[in-house]
């Protein structure tokens, strides 16, 4: 486990350094159910993913980048994914970029 800002490690990362990128921000759009995440919520970094961040991601991934995203969230209007699996009963996908 690498403790570390994700931008300022996406800029440090070689062009194919991993097989896959998985990214799992803090959502947009939270429920406020989870009582296990409640806590550490004061803990976690909002920012939004930019279109720049996801062709970091690109960049090192040599398989594909996956994006855990409400169906909601922003990220959905920065990239056209190859597909977009989940539950529309919770309301939560993954975006998968095909390398």
């Amino acid at each position: 486990m690498i403790n570390s800002d994700y931008k300022i490690f996406l800029d440090e990362q070689k062009e194919g350094s991993y097989d896959v990128v998985y990214c799992d921000p803090m959502f947009e759009n939270p429920q406020y159910k989870s009582s296990s995440i409640n806590p550490l919520r004061k803990f976690a970094r909002y920012d939004k993913i930019t279109r720049e961040d996801l062709e970091k991601m690109i960049k090192i991934a040599k398989k594909k980048v996956v994006i855990k995203a409400r169906s909601n969230d922003s990220v959905w209007d920065l990239y056209s994914f190859d597909k977009k699996i989940g539950s529309k009963k919770s309301g939560v996908f993954f975006g998968v970029i095909e390398k």
